[in-house]
């Protein structure tokens, strides 16, 4: 039963790029949890009684509130809407079902992410890749092999970091120069980030003692690293040192870039697109999938594209306004309530990484720190949907898992992922059951 229960844990992600159209996209492993809900139900209800699962409740139900307000006002087609509001209800519905699935079972956990990271590996298998995706070397590794690699290379630090003379520890930092020399700039500094992350932060602390001079120096290694990583990638790849093509792609993006300057948001242009009309409707948003095609043509021109890009891109998706931002695209379509809800679970996540707590999870502590590490990037940089769904369903469950653990430690003097120390807690015998 227990190997049945990792290997659905494993499957439910894996199968997360694939999609059915059942009157809208789901993916099997949607199809499959659901099937499962009526043996989770119990689990569900009792997970839904925690206070930090009800204030995550609390915010996903204000978000989808909002939405569904904006989506009213705005007289968003019934196509659009029913596509938003599934999507915050299949994410919370993911939370409390893959919280009781789950659990605090370590190889549950590391069998969902396995799955998750190698789930555009088994969509390009069946030919479901991304359309219009040439498969080159770079866009192979960007797409689908550079996160299974920098993940398994985290897992080695995990399970192995203590033998071979602590060779595997070095292993994200390989991981992430491999990354580098692929093109694939964002996954090249998330994961040398998270190593050093990981590394820095061994001993798990109060928010309180943050303000201690010896986290306040880890604090400033971090900004630091950060530093070095651009300054690396600005010298790097315009001298060639990365290869001809990021020399290409930093020169176009250089040139085409505010000001002829490359920065963060260089090849993000789609802040450009989103910001001037999440200013002009703050508070409300435009509702769904919001469309604009002559606002998005106009803009198209105005940032310096010709007129056969401009039309191209206003008629995508029937002019769809681009975000491709967790957090940017909740204000468009839903109002300040939606980025409210995105920008909480970023200091989620944040405090969680940044004060140590992931280290109660033992061997899972630094590929979690790179998940994380993702889900901060995610929400900044890349859109919610498809198999977001479940995957930021799973994060919420860490959101509420870990910090519990670590105050069952904290309070019984020990930290230890096992079943006899990390659960069950007192009358809420499902938030760690094995």
């Amino acid at each position: 039963m227990q190997n049945l229960i990792i290997l659905l844990c494993f499957l439910i992600p894996a199968s997360g790029a694939m999609r059915l159209n059942i009157g809208g996209a789901i993916t099997p492993g949607e199809i499959l949890l659901l099937l499962l809900t009526p043996f989770l139900f119990k689990r569900m209800r009792q997970i839904a009684q925690l206070r930090p699962a009800k204030q995550i409740l609390m915010l996903l139900a204000i978000y989808l509130l909002s939405n569904i307000i904006s989506d009213i006002y705005r007289h968003t087609p019934p196509i659009d809407f029913l596509r938003g509001w599934s999507r915050s209800l299949m994410m919370g519905f993911g939370f409390l079902a893959l919280g009781a699935l789950i659990g605090s079972n370590e190889y549950r956990i590391l069998a969902f992410i396995l799955g998750g990271t190698l789930s555009n590996m088994f969509a390009d298998f069946f030919g479901e890749m991304r359309v219009g995706i040439e498969h080159s070397s770079t866009t192979l590794y960007k797409f689908v092999f550079g996160v299974p690699i920098s993940t398994f290379a985290f897992i080695l630090y995990g399970w192995f970091g203590s033998v071979f003379w602590g060779l595997p520890r070095i292993a994200p930092y390989f991981s992430g120069a491999l990354a580098f020399l692929m093109n694939s700039r964002s996954l090249a500094g998330i994961t040398i980030m998270a190593a050093l992350v990981q590394g820095l932060f061994k001993k798990q602390f109060s928010i309180s003692d943050a303000l201690k001079t010896s986290n306040i120096a880890k604090y400033i290694s971090v900004a630091a690293g950060i530093g070095a990583i651009y300054i690396f990638y600005v010298t790097a790849a315009p001298a060639g040192w990365l290869g001809p093509e990021a020399k290409a792609k930093f020169e176009s993006q250089k040139g085409s870039a505010v000001g002829a300057k490359f920065s963060l948001t260089s090849g993000r242009h789609e802040l450009a697109f989103s910001w001037p009309k999440i200013e002009q409707s703050p508070i409300i948003g435009w509702g769904s999938w919001a469309k604009d095609p002559v606002y998005v043509f106009e803009r198209c021109l105005l940032m310096g594209g010709s007129v056969p890009q401009a039309r191209y891109v206003s008629r995508v998706n029937g002019g769809l306004i681009p975000t491709h931002s967790h957090f940017f695209g909740a204000w468009l379509e839903s109002g300040i309530l939606g980025a409210v809800f995105w920008g909480v679970m970023m200091i989620k996540a944040l405090s969680i990484v940044f004060t140590g707590k992931l280290n109660i999870m033992k061997r899972l502590s630094p590929v979690l720190t790179f998940i994380f590490m993702i889900f901060l990037w995610d929400v900044l940089f890349s859109p919610f949907g498809g198999e977001r769904r479940l995957w930021n369903g799973f994060l919420l469950w860490l959101f509420v898992l870990i910090p519990l653990i670590a105050a069952r430690a904290n309070s019984l003097g020990y930290n230890k992922l096992t079943p006899e120390s990390a659960g069950p807690m007192e009358n809420k015998p499902v938030i760690l059951a094995s």
